[in-house]
């Protein structure tokens, strides 16, 4: 009895201090996500190769480092990604990459597990843009299989090809790439853009503005 009244209070103790973000089981709850007009108005006609958005032979590169299941990654992420990609990558000025970078203890989410899976269908921004923008709708009970089946299929992916994907090792391996550097370039734990061009290089941690980042641009377009 007392190893079940043990058992019955750490339960307890473990709903109390979880996060709406956190990884749970499945649930069965439905969630209704919003925002997918929106993410089919701003990606749509892009170019996408793996987590490359844009001309591959644009003169900048951004690198974009964030986490799909922080909230205050999600808030940043609406906020300046797409005037990002409206001004820079639509006229051919960047292309943008997706780089996945945990700001917390565990270093492979399933949000980025699932979002880097999607990219062999060339719909990792689609899937991680909706997964974004919806960080608010998360159910309580936290991210299972269910909901980001949800987002797969707003997404428009092919839902068991992209489950399959998920278990690839080049998934893991690239995440693991994503991982180290920043860890290497000692990155906060907020959004980071990395701006490379002929000028030169720059690195703006701490979730920078849009003015920050076309600022970079315009500095980094010539030698």
């Amino acid at each position: 009895m007392l190893i079940a009244l043990g058992l019955g209070a750490s339960a307890v103790i473990a709903l109390l201090v979880s996060l709406a973000l956190s990884e749970g089981g499945p649930t069965g709850e439905r969630v209704d996500l919003v925002g997918r007009r929106q993410s089919v108005a701003l990606l749509g006609g892009l170019r996408q190769d793996g987590p490359l958005l844009g001309e591959p032979g644009a003169p900048v590169r951004v690198s974009y480092f964030t986490d799909v299941q922080c909230q205050p990654c999600g808030e940043y992420h609406e906020r300046v990604i797409p005037t990002l990609i409206r001004r820079l990558v639509r006229d051919g000025r960047a292309s943008i990459e997706l780089r996945h970078f945990s700001t917390s203890a565990r270093e492979r989410t399933v949000g980025a597990i699932a979002s880097v899976a999607a990219a062999e269908q060339r719909r990792e921004w689609q899937f991680a843009d909706l997964f974004l923008r919806n960080q608010r709708r998360v159910p309580r009970s936290g991210i299972d299989q269910g909901y980001l089946r949800n987002v797969a299929r707003a997404s428009g992916l092919d839902v068991r090809s992209w489950e399959d994907r998920q278990q690839a090792d080049e998934v893991e391996a690239r995440l693991d790439d994503d991982a180290r550097e920043a860890r290497d370039r000692r990155l906060p734990a907020k959004p980071a853009i990395l701006v490379e061009g002929p000028g030169g290089f720059r690195e703006l941690d701490s979730s920078p503005s849009a003015s920050r980042v076309f600022r970079a641009v315009r500095e980094l377009q010539a030698p």
